[in-house]
């Protein structure tokens, strides 16, 4: 890659990451592509993450240290869409890597394939301490998860659908297929890149998959992490998949395509919430008004009374 590459405008959104940000900047000065920038949206931290990236900013110009009130990861990265002047989009959150080429690889992807809009590669996962020991989940029990779809339309859609395809800092996207109204939902803690992507999706971006060994992106689990809470992310994908609904309805996609997306998202919802009831205990009623709230009430009793059942075989076999 040579000075006239197009610029890659890299948005990472921080908040109280003074342990982890050095080495997720450090991770950006080693790549092997040059031509980036890198904005950082402090959301409100309360440690020296701003002081730590202040000092990169000092040293380097391509970094840019944006401070807002905390306001949560979907405004920051909004924030830094409105800021980004590359041609090419990558997010990136603060406690997370980059493999060395993994730039220089998608972009080079993108410059020969003009009809491609969203590059996407593989991820794995390490324990905080142990970067040597990579994982493809992040329970870390060595389950492949990620979708390796292609294309664009109706099939890209329908697999959207059916469970999100990739972590945030996978893909690499042109700047040019987003809108202003391709922004991350407002009010919501998880989900919100499952929900970004879809709604991408429905604007018949094309997405392609690149199998490349040197282009990955790492994911970093600690206790802090984003992913660690399980329940909060199966509420956040319950109740995004009753504004799937929504989504679809109000797409050009035909009546039969709506019909066997609708079919899907209905079987996810009902197998996310036959998990959710399985392992809740049946008598927190209080966790169990916030699963009420989000289906139908028919529906919840069924599987609660199921779930009831269960718990008692449960106690039984300890």
């Amino acid at each position: 890659m040579t000075n006239s590459s197009p610029l890659v405008s890299i948005i990472i959104p921080v908040f109280n990451y003074q342990n982890f940000i050095f080495e997720t900047l450090e991770n950006l000065l080693n790549q092997t592509y040059k031509n980036w920038e890198a904005i950082l949206i402090d959301d409100g931290s309360t440690d020296k993450t701003a002081k730590i990236i202040k000092t990169y900013c000092f040293k380097d110009s391509r970094f840019k240290l944006i401070q807002q009130n905390n306001k949560g990861v979907s405004v920051a990265r909004n924030l830094g869409l409105e800021i980004a002047t590359g041609e090419f989009i990558q997010f990136l959150d603060g406690d997370d890597l980059l493999s060395q080429s993994k730039i220089e690889i998608q972009a080079q992807h993108l410059i020969e394939n003009h009809t491609v809009d969203i590059s996407y590669v593989d991820s794995y996962y390490f324990a905080h301490g142990n970067p040597s020991q990579l994982y493809p989940d992040k329970e870390m029990n060595g389950v492949e998860w990620m979708l390796k779809i292609n294309g664009r339309g109706f099939d890209i859609i329908k697999s959207l659908v059916d469970r999100n395809f990739a972590v945030i800092s996978s893909p690499l996207i042109r700047s040019s297929i987003l809108s202003k109204s391709d922004i991350f939902p407002v009010g919501i803690k998880k989900s919100e890149d499952w929900e970004f992507w879809l709604n991408v999706a429905l604007n018949e971006v094309s997405f392609q998959y690149l199998p490349n060994k040197h282009a990955y992106t790492l994911i970093r689990i600690h206790s802090s992490s984003a992913s660690f809470n399980l329940r909060d992310m199966q509420i956040s994908n319950l109740i995004f998949r009753n504004k799937i609904k929504n989504y679809i309805n109000n797409s050009s996609l035909s009546t039969q395509e709506k019909s066997k997306i609708a079919i899907i998202n209905e079987t996810q919802k009902k197998g996310l919430l036959k998990e959710l009831l399985y392992k809740t205990p049946f008598w927190k009623f209080k966790n169990h008004l916030e699963i009420i709230k989000l289906t139908q009430l028919p529906v919840f009793l069924k599987f609660y009374l199921k779930s009831i059942n269960y718990q008692r075989k449960q106690w039984f076999k300890s």
